[in-house]
């Protein structure tokens, strides 16, 4: 029985075209590089506001993550001034303080949603709050 040596990791220029790996240039690597730092510094804000009112600091940032998974409904209002973020509740009720928490923090920067004139509001919904026979 022969034994073969393989090299242990494959060279890009002996794959097939179809599976090589297609590398960024240098500068839409550093415009989606920008971009997550952006995020992530949005999202560690967020995380701030959030350990105010914690006990725990260790569980903001998966709260804020599991935020960003929410359903939400946009509803502008009808004088055109306001828009409306309504945001679904979470299955615990202590998340749904924290989460009104933010939103109030949040409205009190009085911003409005980019290219317009909307105020953003931020709200949350409980299923208390759902008109009668709609789901949840």
């Amino acid at each position: 029985m022969e034994v073969q040596v393989l090299s242990r990791a494959p060279q890009l220029k002996d794959l097939p075209p179809e599976q090589r790996v297609a590398q960024l240039r240098a500068g839409r690597k550093q415009f989606l590089d920008t971009i997550k730092l952006i995020a992530y510094r949005a999202e560690s804000a967020l995380v701030a506001i959030l350990r105010e009112k914690m006990s725990r600091h260790d569980d903001a940032r998966s709260l804020v993550r599991t935020l960003f998974a929410t359903p939400v409904n946009l509803r502008p209002d009808a004088t055109g001034t306001e828009l409306r973020i309504e945001l679904h509740g979470q299955a615990n009720p202590a998340h749904d303080a924290l989460i009104e928490h933010l939103c109030t923090e949040l409205n009190s920067t009085e911003t409005c949603y980019p290219g317009t004139t909307l105020r953003r509001y931020f709200t949350t919904l409980r299923a208390s709050t759902f008109p009668r026979g709609q789901d949840v």
